[in-house]
């Protein structure tokens, strides 16, 4: 049987498919674990029963009679498919896959017995997760590669330390990037989904009284392997070779509030999608926005998904709009605090 910490190292480090050949694990009995090409991790039960209830789940979806070509295993046939969405880190995982294959290693696991482990890490796995699962990995390397192209049109210290005081996501309900003494503000969204599609939170990624220019800053990017692309660490590492002085020093202050788990950010390398290059979308172009504000009165806040086109901003435009804001910091009397 496989120790929880190392199922749980194997979840976490699992790679994401190369060439459509998806990666297996075998757990125990006729458990497996795989990786989607989006990144989601698979419970996975060969040539078993479904479940004789129904798994009201609402961080993953049950799919049946599912057969894969595995190139380590073979042929899986008949086989009962648990994708787990991918803000359920490795911990909640292992745990559920250690309870349903305890016990007979010769007794094949079904449907309810699934359907059973779940039940007993319910909270785990429906709660809502502050690990580090792949949906936060995902998020993070948007917010470092925005930081990192800002700064590439840094040309001077004063700029680079705008640049790194304008990145607030370490920072509780603030938008992901401000820009210091000016009006305009960036919200991050990455998605590693074939679509533009991203999930606004709160109406307050997006409108807010103190922060008049708003825009929704969207990557789309795909999991690739370590020589093709750049884990989380790094861009952080990137970001710090390229800094001096107090910009230097305020980053890595603002790395050490974060508490970034150097492991977990090490292990998911990612590139852009081809021709789906970062855009950046006014606040009220994102839909929903100019109908979802003012929030309806008795509605505290409210959460929905986006699917945006591909006419944000991009290339020239977006080139322009960066030097322009960085320009405003060739002003000699700036006040470097």
């Amino acid at each position: 049987m496989t120790s929880d910490t190392t199922l749980e190292t194997t979840i976490a480090t699992l790679p994401t498919p190369a060439d459509a050949i998806q990666p297996f694990h075998h757990v125990s009995n006729n458990v497996y674990i795989s990786r989607s090409i989006e990144g989601a991790t698979q419970l996975i039960l060969e040539d078993t029963t479904p479940p004789s209830e129904t798994l009201d789940l609402k961080n993953g979806a049950l799919q049946l009679c599912v057969h894969f070509d595995a190139a380590e295993t073979g042929s899986l046939e008949r086989c009962l498919v648990l994708e787990f969405s991918t803000g359920i880190d490795a911990h909640a995982i292992a745990k559920v896959a250690e309870h349903l294959t305890r016990g007979n290693d010769d007794l094949a696991k079904t449907g309810d017995d699934l359907r059973h482990s779940l039940e007993v890490f319910r909270d785990l796995v429906e709660g809502e997760t502050f690990g580090w699962g792949f949906m936060r990995i995902v998020s993070l390397w948007g917010e470092f590669a925005t930081l990192e192209r800002l700064l590439s049109y840094a040309d001077t210290p004063l700029k680079q330390l705008r640049c790194v005081q304008a990145w607030q996501a370490f920072r509780i309900h603030c938008l992901d990037f401000s820009l210091p003494h000016q009006p305009t503000s960036f919200e991050v969204k990455t998605t590693a989904q074939r679509t533009r599609s991203h999930e606004i939170s709160s109406v307050d990624q997006l409108v807010q009284a103190h922060a008049p220019c708003i825009y929704l800053a969207s990557w789309m990017i795909r999991p690739v392997g370590p020589e093709e692309g750049w884990s989380v660490m790094d861009l952080v590492n990137r970001i710090l070779s390229n800094l001096a002085g107090d910009a230097a020093t305020l980053f890595q202050d603002s790395l050490d509030v974060l508490e970034l788990d150097e492991f977990a950010c090490s292990n998911d390398h990612f590139i852009e999608r081809n021709n789906r290059p970062l855009r950046l979308y006014p606040a009220q172009d994102v839909p929903g926005v100019n109908e979802f504000t003012p929030l309806p009165e008795g509605v505290p806040s409210l959460t929905w998904p986006v699917i945006l086109t591909e006419h944000g901003l991009a290339g020239d435009e977006l080139d322009s709009l960066f030097t322009n804001l960085l320009a405003v910091y060739d002003e000699v009397n700036q006040d470097d605090e």
